[in-house]
């Protein structure tokens, strides 16, 4: 996929949207050689880098970043918009998790959703067939190449949750296994009792 039409689609889908929870376009440049897009400041990082830093999330400040990416992911699927890369990468958070900040009720996680360039627009009951995404949370609908519309999203929401929570993906990434094998491991989830309050 070209570059400048990737951010271009970028710059349409952010124009449509405007959440607490996304990203916000600022302002957009382009000339002959560029296409710039100028986003609000985030300083906190990746939501990958504060996973890996915790190892796992509480389940009290899980549910606080669950509800800030499905009220995000609600959003865009209201105006039509399928992000297609949901993953902690392309979350950013507005203050570091690294500054001994401790994050609670008093000082919540900030999540933005960024990097739209997978992104695309539908309209109501249509669907796509692009293969794109991140290996861990793509949706089966995506790796059996068969249609699919803004459920995909959610599906990468569910493989955020349990990595927020268990700290690691909830299926074993391996390249040795066919797409359809991999899928019919989704059955096998563990979800580890010391994780869990019984």
């Amino acid at each position: 996929m070209e570059v400048a039409a990737q951010l271009r689609r970028e710059v349409d889908v952010l124009r449509r949207v405007d959440h607490p929870h996304i990203a916000k376009l600022e302002q957009s440049f382009e000339d002959d050689n560029y296409l710039i897009l100028i986003m609000e400041l985030m300083e906190g990082g990746e939501l990958f880098d504060a996973i890996v830093d915790k190892g796992r999330f509480s389940e009290r400040e899980a549910v606080h970043v669950a509800r800030c990416i499905l009220s995000a992911i609600q959003h865009m699927h209201e105006r039509g918009v399928v992000h297609r890369d949901l993953k902690p990468e392309n979350m950013l958070l507005a203050v570091s998790t690294r500054r001994g900040r401790r994050q609670d009720a008093a000082n919540p996680l900030n999540i933005k959703i960024i990097d739209f360039g997978f992104a695309k627009i539908l309209k109501e009951g249509a669907t796509s067939t692009s293969f794109l995404g991140t290996g861990g949370y793509l949706a089966p609908e995506i790796l059996l190449r068969q249609p699919y519309g803004t459920s995909v999203d959610m599906w990468s929401f569910g493989v955020l949750t349990y990595l927020l929570l268990c700290g690691r993906l909830p299926f074993a990434a391996t390249t040795q296994l066919r797409p359809n094998q991999k899928i019919q491991s989704l059955y096998k989830l563990t979800f580890p009792k010391r994780y869990w309050r019984g």
